[in-house]
Protein backbone atom coordinates (compact mmCIF):
# COMPACT_ATOMS: atom_id res chain seq x y z
CA UNK A 1 0.00 0.00 0.00
CA UNK A 2 3.27 2.28 0.50
CA UNK A 3 5.03 3.61 -1.78
CA UNK A 4 8.11 1.67 -2.45
CA UNK A 5 11.42 3.92 -2.57
CA UNK A 6 13.66 3.55 -5.70
CA UNK A 7 16.73 3.98 -3.13
CA UNK A 8 19.04 1.28 -2.00
CA UNK A 9 18.53 0.55 1.74
CA UNK A 10 20.80 -0.11 4.42
CA UNK A 11 20.19 -0.83 7.85
CA UNK A 12 22.27 -1.23 10.38
CA UNK A 13 20.74 -2.57 13.46
CA UNK A 14 22.25 -4.17 16.74
CA UNK A 15 21.70 -7.63 16.44
CA UNK A 16 22.26 -8.48 20.05
CA UNK A 17 18.84 -6.37 20.43
CA UNK A 18 17.25 -9.19 19.68
CA UNK A 19 18.78 -11.45 21.55
CA UNK A 20 17.79 -9.57 24.63
CA UNK A 21 14.15 -9.08 23.39
CA UNK A 22 14.08 -12.99 22.66
CA UNK A 23 15.55 -14.09 25.79
CA UNK A 24 13.84 -11.49 27.90
CA UNK A 25 9.68 -12.01 26.72
CA UNK A 26 7.91 -14.80 26.98
CA UNK A 27 4.99 -15.65 24.70
CA UNK A 28 2.59 -16.91 27.63
CA UNK A 29 -1.19 -16.45 27.14
CA UNK A 30 -2.35 -12.94 28.29
CA UNK A 31 -5.81 -12.88 30.19
CA UNK A 32 -8.71 -11.73 28.68
CA UNK A 33 -9.55 -8.10 29.76
CA UNK A 34 -12.37 -7.13 33.05
CA UNK A 35 -15.25 -5.38 31.15
CA UNK A 36 -16.70 -4.19 34.27
CA UNK A 37 -17.43 -0.24 33.78
CA UNK A 38 -14.41 1.36 35.06
CA UNK A 39 -14.79 4.44 37.04
CA UNK A 40 -13.51 7.65 37.64
CA UNK A 41 -12.08 9.37 34.32
CA UNK A 42 -14.86 8.31 32.00
CA UNK A 43 -15.48 11.58 31.58
CA UNK A 44 -16.13 13.70 28.40
CA UNK A 45 -16.28 16.95 30.07
CA UNK A 46 -13.94 19.74 28.64
CA UNK A 47 -12.29 19.96 31.89
CA UNK A 48 -10.65 16.23 31.51
CA UNK A 49 -9.29 17.60 28.28
CA UNK A 50 -7.62 20.95 29.70
CA UNK A 51 -3.68 21.58 29.67
CA UNK A 52 -1.38 23.94 30.26
CA UNK A 53 1.43 25.17 27.87
CA UNK A 54 4.08 25.06 30.17
CA UNK A 55 4.04 21.08 30.63
CA UNK A 56 4.54 19.07 27.27
CA UNK A 57 1.81 16.88 25.99
CA UNK A 58 0.64 13.85 27.06
CA UNK A 59 0.65 11.48 24.47
CA UNK A 60 -0.99 7.82 24.32
CA UNK A 61 -0.33 5.62 21.18
CA UNK A 62 -2.81 2.20 19.99
CA UNK A 63 -1.43 0.17 18.12
CA UNK A 64 -4.62 -2.77 17.26
CA UNK A 65 -2.92 -6.01 16.51
CA UNK A 66 -4.70 -8.86 15.68
CA UNK A 67 -3.04 -12.12 15.79
CA UNK A 68 -2.74 -14.11 12.89
CA UNK A 69 -0.65 -17.16 13.42
CA UNK A 70 1.06 -18.88 16.21
CA UNK A 71 4.43 -17.38 15.98
CA UNK A 72 4.80 -13.49 15.44
CA UNK A 73 7.00 -11.24 12.69
CA UNK A 74 9.96 -10.84 13.29
CA UNK A 75 9.89 -7.20 13.96
CA UNK A 76 7.78 -7.18 17.21
CA UNK A 77 10.70 -7.67 19.12
CA UNK A 78 12.31 -4.44 17.91
CA UNK A 79 9.31 -2.41 17.92
CA UNK A 80 8.95 -3.18 21.36
CA UNK A 81 12.38 -1.98 22.50
CA UNK A 82 11.55 1.25 20.42
CA UNK A 83 8.85 1.48 22.61
CA UNK A 84 10.49 1.05 25.90
CA UNK A 85 13.20 3.37 24.71
CA UNK A 86 10.58 5.91 25.17
CA UNK A 87 9.51 6.08 28.83
CA UNK A 88 7.18 9.49 28.12
CA UNK A 89 4.67 7.79 25.98
CA UNK A 90 2.32 5.43 26.61
CA UNK A 91 1.44 2.72 24.47
CA UNK A 92 -2.02 0.84 24.60
CA UNK A 93 -1.03 -2.33 22.79
CA UNK A 94 -4.39 -4.06 21.88
CA UNK A 95 -4.63 -7.81 20.83
CA UNK A 96 -7.36 -9.23 19.00
CA UNK A 97 -7.21 -13.00 19.09
CA UNK A 98 -10.12 -14.25 17.12
CA UNK A 99 -8.59 -17.50 15.79
CA UNK A 100 -7.77 -18.42 18.80
CA UNK A 101 -3.91 -18.82 18.93
CA UNK A 102 -4.06 -16.76 22.24
CA UNK A 103 -2.42 -13.34 22.84
CA UNK A 104 1.08 -12.56 24.26
CA UNK A 105 2.85 -10.60 26.55
CA UNK A 106 5.77 -8.84 24.72
CA UNK A 107 6.76 -6.19 27.63
CA UNK A 108 6.65 -5.64 31.07
CA UNK A 109 7.66 -1.79 31.18
CA UNK A 110 5.55 0.84 32.94
CA UNK A 111 4.62 2.66 29.80
CA UNK A 112 2.91 -0.17 28.06
CA UNK A 113 -0.40 -1.62 28.67
CA UNK A 114 -1.62 -4.94 26.99
CA UNK A 115 -5.21 -5.95 26.41
CA UNK A 116 -6.58 -9.13 24.69
CA UNK A 117 -9.84 -9.26 23.68
CA UNK A 118 -11.91 -12.15 21.63
CA UNK A 119 -13.47 -10.94 18.12
CA UNK A 120 -16.45 -10.89 19.36
CA UNK A 121 -15.29 -8.43 22.47
CA UNK A 122 -13.41 -5.92 19.63
CA UNK A 123 -16.35 -5.85 17.69
CA UNK A 124 -18.58 -5.13 21.16
CA UNK A 125 -16.88 -2.59 22.11
CA UNK A 126 -17.57 -0.55 18.94
CA UNK A 127 -21.02 -1.22 19.08
CA UNK A 128 -21.30 0.34 22.50
CA UNK A 129 -19.35 3.24 21.34
CA UNK A 130 -21.24 4.46 18.64
CA UNK A 131 -24.64 3.56 20.06
CA UNK A 132 -23.82 5.55 23.14
CA UNK A 133 -24.32 8.53 19.98
CA UNK A 134 -26.57 6.76 18.32
CA UNK A 135 -29.27 5.96 20.79
CA UNK A 136 -29.34 2.08 19.54
CA UNK A 137 -32.36 -0.02 20.70
CA UNK A 138 -31.83 -3.78 21.58
CA UNK A 139 -32.98 -4.86 18.32
CA UNK A 140 -30.60 -2.23 16.69
CA UNK A 141 -27.60 -3.01 18.52
CA UNK A 142 -28.30 -7.06 17.28
CA UNK A 143 -28.22 -5.33 13.43
CA UNK A 144 -24.84 -3.20 14.45
CA UNK A 145 -22.95 -5.61 15.97
CA UNK A 146 -23.63 -8.32 13.14
CA UNK A 147 -22.85 -5.48 10.20
CA UNK A 148 -19.75 -4.52 12.48
CA UNK A 149 -18.50 -8.27 12.70
CA UNK A 150 -18.77 -8.57 8.92
CA UNK A 151 -17.25 -5.40 7.61
CA UNK A 152 -14.46 -6.60 10.42
CA UNK A 153 -13.85 -9.81 9.21
CA UNK A 154 -12.70 -7.54 5.63
CA UNK A 155 -10.98 -4.67 7.46
CA UNK A 156 -7.39 -6.05 6.82
CA UNK A 157 -5.68 -2.77 7.77
CA UNK A 158 -8.15 -2.12 10.73
CA UNK A 159 -8.96 1.02 8.99
CA UNK A 160 -12.86 0.84 10.05
CA UNK A 161 -13.16 3.47 13.21
CA UNK A 162 -9.61 3.88 13.39
CA UNK A 163 -10.60 7.31 13.80
CA UNK A 164 -12.49 6.64 17.21
CA UNK A 165 -9.88 4.76 18.41
CA UNK A 166 -10.07 7.20 21.55
CA UNK A 167 -13.02 6.98 22.29
CA UNK A 168 -13.52 2.79 22.12
CA UNK A 169 -10.36 2.33 24.31
CA UNK A 170 -10.91 5.23 26.42
CA UNK A 171 -10.98 3.29 29.80
CA UNK A 172 -7.63 2.50 29.41
CA UNK A 173 -6.28 5.71 28.31
CA UNK A 174 -4.15 7.66 30.79
CA UNK A 175 -6.33 10.67 32.00
CA UNK A 176 -3.59 13.26 31.52
CA UNK A 177 -3.56 12.28 27.68
CA UNK A 178 -3.66 15.29 25.55
CA UNK A 179 -2.80 13.29 22.36
CA UNK A 180 -3.59 9.96 20.78
CA UNK A 181 -2.24 8.61 17.64
CA UNK A 182 -1.81 5.37 15.89
CA UNK A 183 0.75 3.38 14.73
CA UNK A 184 1.82 -0.32 13.35
CA UNK A 185 4.44 -2.61 14.72
CA UNK A 186 6.22 -2.73 11.78
CA UNK A 187 7.94 0.62 13.23
CA UNK A 188 10.54 1.74 14.85
CA UNK A 189 10.59 4.60 17.23
CA UNK A 190 12.86 6.93 17.59
CA UNK A 191 14.06 9.77 20.04
CA UNK A 192 10.61 11.08 20.85
CA UNK A 193 12.11 13.89 23.10
CA UNK A 194 14.22 15.01 20.34
CA UNK A 195 12.13 14.20 16.93
CA UNK A 196 8.58 15.16 18.25
CA UNK A 197 7.04 18.67 17.60
CA UNK A 198 6.64 19.32 21.35
CA UNK A 199 6.56 23.07 21.84
CA UNK A 200 3.70 23.69 18.65
CA UNK A 201 2.17 20.24 19.20
CA UNK A 202 -1.00 21.28 21.24
CA UNK A 203 -1.96 24.17 18.39
CA UNK A 204 -3.24 21.46 15.90
CA UNK A 205 -6.11 18.72 15.69
CA UNK A 206 -4.37 16.64 13.51
CA UNK A 207 -0.19 15.61 13.17
CA UNK A 208 0.53 13.66 10.76
CA UNK A 209 4.17 12.75 10.24
CA UNK A 210 5.63 12.87 6.36
CA UNK A 211 8.36 11.07 4.71
CA UNK A 212 12.16 12.05 5.83
CA UNK A 213 13.29 13.83 3.69
CA UNK A 214 10.57 15.01 0.83
CA UNK A 215 12.40 16.26 -2.51
CA UNK A 216 9.06 16.42 -4.34
CA UNK A 217 7.50 19.06 -5.80
CA UNK A 218 3.96 17.98 -4.93
CA UNK A 219 3.94 16.78 -1.35
CA UNK A 220 1.22 14.50 -0.05
CA UNK A 221 -1.04 15.68 3.19
CA UNK A 222 -2.36 12.27 4.34
CA UNK A 223 -2.56 10.64 7.76
CA UNK A 224 -0.10 7.87 7.13
CA UNK A 225 -1.47 4.25 8.28
CA UNK A 226 1.53 3.40 10.21
CA UNK A 227 1.61 6.63 12.80
CA UNK A 228 -0.58 9.42 12.80
CA UNK A 229 -1.58 12.01 16.01
CA UNK A 230 -4.74 13.59 17.21
CA UNK A 231 -6.11 16.03 19.66
CA UNK A 232 -7.73 14.16 22.23
CA UNK A 233 -10.48 15.92 22.82
CA UNK A 234 -14.49 15.46 22.36
CA UNK A 235 -14.73 18.34 19.93
CA UNK A 236 -12.18 16.77 17.52
CA UNK A 237 -14.05 13.37 18.34
CA UNK A 238 -16.87 14.95 17.03
CA UNK A 239 -15.68 15.70 13.93
CA UNK A 240 -14.81 12.68 13.21
CA UNK A 241 -18.22 11.39 14.58
CA UNK A 242 -19.40 13.62 11.48
CA UNK A 243 -17.57 11.78 8.04
CA UNK A 244 -20.49 10.72 6.56
CA UNK A 245 -20.34 7.14 7.52
CA UNK A 246 -20.13 7.61 11.16
CA UNK A 247 -22.50 10.62 11.22
CA UNK A 248 -25.58 7.91 11.98
CA UNK A 249 -26.44 4.24 12.33
CA UNK A 250 -28.64 4.89 9.16
CA UNK A 251 -25.58 6.51 7.34
CA UNK A 252 -23.39 2.91 8.45
CA UNK A 253 -25.85 0.53 7.95
CA UNK A 254 -26.37 2.06 4.22
CA UNK A 255 -23.34 3.52 2.91
CA UNK A 256 -20.29 1.25 1.72
CA UNK A 257 -17.84 -0.10 3.80
CA UNK A 258 -14.79 1.89 4.47
CA UNK A 259 -12.16 1.47 2.19
CA UNK A 260 -9.25 -0.83 2.89
CA UNK A 261 -6.91 2.07 3.19
CA UNK A 262 -9.40 4.38 4.43
CA UNK A 263 -6.99 6.01 6.86
CA UNK A 264 -5.15 7.05 3.93
CA UNK A 265 -7.19 7.68 1.57
CA UNK A 266 -11.24 8.72 2.41
CA UNK A 267 -10.53 9.49 6.07
CA UNK A 268 -7.50 11.67 4.61
CA UNK A 269 -9.78 13.82 2.73
CA UNK A 270 -11.61 14.57 4.92
CA UNK A 271 -9.78 15.75 7.40
CA UNK A 272 -7.13 17.42 4.74
CA UNK A 273 -10.09 19.09 1.82
CA UNK A 274 -13.67 18.60 3.05
CA UNK A 275 -13.99 19.35 6.73
CA UNK A 276 -12.07 22.55 7.09
CA UNK A 277 -12.39 23.04 10.40
CA UNK A 278 -9.55 20.72 11.29
CA UNK A 279 -6.52 22.50 11.80
CA UNK A 280 -3.44 19.77 11.40
CA UNK A 281 0.12 20.28 10.64
CA UNK A 282 1.93 17.94 8.27
CA UNK A 283 5.61 17.84 9.44
CA UNK A 284 8.85 14.97 8.30
CA UNK A 285 9.09 11.85 10.58
CA UNK A 286 9.32 8.77 8.88
CA UNK A 287 12.55 7.46 6.86
CA UNK A 288 10.84 4.80 4.23
CA UNK A 289 14.33 3.79 2.42
CA UNK A 290 17.19 5.66 2.09
CA UNK A 291 20.86 4.84 1.41
CA UNK A 292 22.29 4.43 5.40
CA UNK A 293 19.78 4.33 8.42
CA UNK A 294 20.42 3.62 11.86
CA UNK A 295 18.31 2.09 14.04
CA UNK A 296 18.87 1.90 17.94
CA UNK A 297 17.37 2.61 21.31
CA UNK A 298 19.50 6.17 20.89
CA UNK A 299 16.84 6.84 18.17
CA UNK A 300 16.57 6.81 14.20
CA UNK A 301 19.42 8.40 11.94
CA UNK A 302 19.80 8.59 8.42
CA UNK A 303 22.87 9.69 6.22
CA UNK A 304 22.08 11.86 3.31
CA UNK A 305 23.65 10.68 -0.05
CA UNK A 306 25.78 8.18 1.67
CA UNK A 307 25.84 5.01 -0.17
CA UNK A 308 27.87 1.93 1.33
CA UNK A 309 30.40 2.20 -1.34
CA UNK A 310 31.55 5.72 0.26
CA UNK A 311 31.62 4.28 3.74
CA UNK A 312 35.11 3.47 4.70
CA UNK A 313 36.27 2.03 8.13
CA UNK A 314 37.19 5.97 9.35
CA UNK A 315 33.67 6.90 8.07
CA UNK A 316 31.97 4.04 9.80
CA UNK A 317 33.41 5.28 12.99
CA UNK A 318 32.55 9.02 12.69
CA UNK A 319 28.81 7.64 11.83
CA UNK A 320 28.19 5.44 14.74
CA UNK A 321 29.73 9.03 17.32
CA UNK A 322 26.91 10.72 15.23
CA UNK A 323 24.12 8.44 15.78
CA UNK A 324 24.74 7.94 19.99
CA UNK A 325 24.19 11.25 20.81
CA UNK A 326 24.26 11.41 24.46
CA UNK A 327 23.76 15.13 25.42
CA UNK A 328 21.92 16.40 22.56
CA UNK A 329 19.04 18.67 23.16
CA UNK A 330 15.65 18.93 20.31
CA UNK A 331 15.97 21.66 18.34
CA UNK A 332 13.77 24.70 19.97
CA UNK A 333 11.51 26.27 18.44
CA UNK A 334 10.43 24.63 16.01
CA UNK A 335 9.66 27.30 13.51
CA UNK A 336 12.30 29.46 13.71
CA UNK A 337 12.41 33.47 12.84
CA UNK A 338 14.61 32.53 9.60
CA UNK A 339 11.77 30.17 8.62
CA UNK A 340 9.98 31.12 5.51
CA UNK A 341 5.92 30.76 5.83
CA UNK A 342 3.49 31.43 2.75
CA UNK A 343 0.12 30.80 1.55
CA UNK A 344 0.17 26.94 0.07
CA UNK A 345 -1.62 26.21 -3.70
CA UNK A 346 -3.43 22.46 -2.59
CA UNK A 347 -5.06 20.53 -4.91
CA UNK A 348 -7.82 18.51 -3.60
CA UNK A 349 -7.64 15.28 -6.44
CA UNK A 350 -5.22 13.66 -8.52
CA UNK A 351 -6.16 15.36 -11.88
CA UNK A 352 -2.83 17.14 -12.24
CA UNK A 353 -0.70 14.67 -9.90
CA UNK A 354 2.29 13.77 -11.83
CA UNK A 355 3.26 10.93 -9.23
CA UNK A 356 1.77 7.30 -9.19
CA UNK A 357 -0.45 6.52 -6.45
CA UNK A 358 -1.89 3.69 -4.58
CA UNK A 359 -5.64 4.98 -3.97
CA UNK A 360 -8.35 6.09 -5.74
CA UNK A 361 -7.18 9.91 -6.94
CA UNK A 362 -9.78 11.41 -6.47
CA UNK A 363 -9.22 11.02 -2.71
CA UNK A 364 -5.88 13.05 -3.37
CA UNK A 365 -4.82 16.01 -1.40
CA UNK A 366 -1.52 17.65 -2.45
CA UNK A 367 0.57 20.81 -2.34
CA UNK A 368 2.31 22.40 -5.91
CA UNK A 369 5.12 23.85 -3.85
CA UNK A 370 6.88 25.73 -6.46
CA UNK A 371 10.29 25.55 -4.38
CA UNK A 372 12.88 24.82 -6.02
CA UNK A 373 15.50 22.48 -5.73
CA UNK A 374 17.65 23.78 -3.03
CA UNK A 375 14.01 24.71 -0.74
CA UNK A 376 12.74 21.36 -1.51
CA UNK A 377 15.88 19.78 0.30
CA UNK A 378 14.68 21.72 3.43
CA UNK A 379 12.73 20.62 6.56
CA UNK A 380 9.20 21.00 5.22
CA UNK A 381 6.10 22.02 6.92
CA UNK A 382 2.48 21.62 5.85
CA UNK A 383 -0.23 23.26 8.09
CA UNK A 384 -3.89 25.06 8.77
CA UNK A 385 -3.03 27.24 11.82
CA UNK A 386 -6.99 28.44 12.10
CA UNK A 387 -10.34 26.56 12.03
CA UNK A 388 -11.24 27.15 8.66
CA UNK A 389 -8.01 29.11 7.50
CA UNK A 390 -5.70 29.05 4.66
CA UNK A 391 -3.44 26.16 4.27
CA UNK A 392 0.70 27.36 4.55
CA UNK A 393 3.80 26.04 3.45
CA UNK A 394 7.15 26.59 5.22
CA UNK A 395 10.35 25.34 5.22
CA UNK A 396 13.12 25.53 8.04
CA UNK A 397 16.85 24.99 7.66
CA UNK A 398 17.75 21.11 7.43
CA UNK A 399 21.01 22.47 8.95
CA UNK A 400 19.50 23.53 12.54
CA UNK A 401 18.63 19.94 12.66
CA UNK A 402 21.89 18.07 11.31
CA UNK A 403 24.66 16.79 13.63
CA UNK A 404 27.99 16.40 11.69
CA UNK A 405 31.63 15.98 11.92
CA UNK A 406 33.02 18.03 9.08
CA UNK A 407 31.28 16.64 5.89
CA UNK A 408 30.00 13.50 7.57
CA UNK A 409 26.17 14.56 8.57
CA UNK A 410 23.05 12.28 9.88
CA UNK A 411 19.53 13.94 10.25
CA UNK A 412 17.49 12.15 12.63
CA UNK A 413 13.81 11.33 12.16
CA UNK A 414 10.73 9.98 14.20
CA UNK A 415 10.32 6.61 13.22
CA UNK A 416 11.07 4.17 10.66
CA UNK A 417 8.83 2.20 8.84
CA UNK A 418 9.91 -1.59 7.93
CA UNK A 419 8.08 -0.84 4.27
CA UNK A 420 10.55 -2.89 2.27
CA UNK A 421 12.68 -5.43 4.95
CA UNK A 422 9.25 -7.39 5.85
CA UNK A 423 8.29 -7.97 2.61
CA UNK A 424 11.75 -9.02 1.17
CA UNK A 425 14.21 -9.76 4.31
CA UNK A 426 14.19 -14.04 4.81
CA UNK A 427 15.35 -13.82 8.35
Amino acid sequence: MKRLSRYLLIVVVFASLLFLFLSGHGNGTAGLIDFRPATGYLSWSKDSFSYSRTKPPKITIIVLWRIGGPTPPSYIPYFFQSVEANPQIDLLFVQVDELGFGCSTYSSASNIQEICLSGDQYYQLQVDFVCKRWKCSKEERVALFSQIKRDGEIDKNNSNFRLMRNGIFLRWIDPSTTIWGWCDVDTFWGNFTRAFPWDIAHDFDVLAPASQPEFSSQPLLFTRGHMAFFRHSPEVLDKFHSFPKFSSLTAYLTLPATLYDAEESEFSHYIFSEETSFTFLSFEAMVNSWDTVFVSGKGVFYAPSLRKKNVSSDRRKQLISLVRPMNRSPVIPTFSSEGIEDVAQVFRDGQAFEGSMWFDSSFLTYVETGWNQHEREQKAYFMRREPYGLITQRIESRERYLNRVGEVAVDESLYKHWQIEKHHCKC
